[in-house]
């Protein structure tokens, strides 16, 4: 965090090659968007995404790519007023992409035409208990049933899924047993259950 990307690339012989990029937008409008860099991953296409913490998104077309296309120089759906604190990236079985930030959830599908990319802003709806759980999301993983599970500072732990391209959420917080509503992380087991780290101790989610 606040030293930018280093990219390690296999060298003839063995050992790596290194390049490291930084943010230099005053004077390269193809660098990264921000040195704080939270979270990385590469999309069903092989595009690479870098998440960072001030700058909103960044995206390297292809891994050999050296020109970033950010919210600087491109992506003028993205909403960088609410999205630019990004703690999380997720690229769902399906090929969508997911930027979990301090303002709410992001979702996209990726496209060949960055300009193009519709990027839509999910937050929590008061008093509608399919909407997301709390708009702070700190982490996101995939089951081995394809269920998507975001971990929320506030919101317990939310399953997503989409309906009619609208995004729903099952919401287990407190009012479900669970001991706190901050969830740090989680994962799931061979048996199908998510063990859930909290912000107090450990917790386990039988969904089935």
């Amino acid at each position: 965090k606040g030293q930018g990307l280093l990219k390690a690339s296999p060298a003839k012989g063995g050992g790596y090659s290194w390049k490291w990029f930084k943010s230099e937008l005053g004077e390269n409008g193809n660098s990264l968007s921000s040195n704080n860099i939270y979270s990385m991953e590469q999309d069903a296409d092989g595009r690479i995404w870098i998440g960072t913490y001030g700058g909103g998104i960044s995206m390297l077309p292809t891994p050999e790519s050296e020109n970033f296309v950010t919210v600087a120089n491109n992506f003028p759906n993205y909403p960088q007023e609410i999205g630019d604190r990004v703690r999380y990236l997720h690229c769902m079985p399906d090929g969508k992409m997911l930027a979990a930030t301090v303002g709410g959830l992001i979702w996209f599908e990726p496209s060949d035409t960055p300009e193009l990319t519709r990027f839509h802003l999910v937050q929590k709806i008061p008093g509608d208990i399919r909407s997301l759980g709390n708009n702070d999301v700190i982490y996101m993983f995939t089951d081995r049933k394809d269920n998507t599970w975001l971990c929320t500072f506030g919101g317990g732990l939310n399953r997503l899924y989409f309906e009619d391209d609208i995004p729903r959420f099952d919401v287990y917080c407190s009012d479900n047993g669970l001991s706190s509503n901050i969830v740090h992380s989680a994962i799931d087991d061979d048996n199908g259950c998510i063990w859930i780290a909290r912000e107090s101790g450990i917790s386990r989610l039988d969904p089935n």
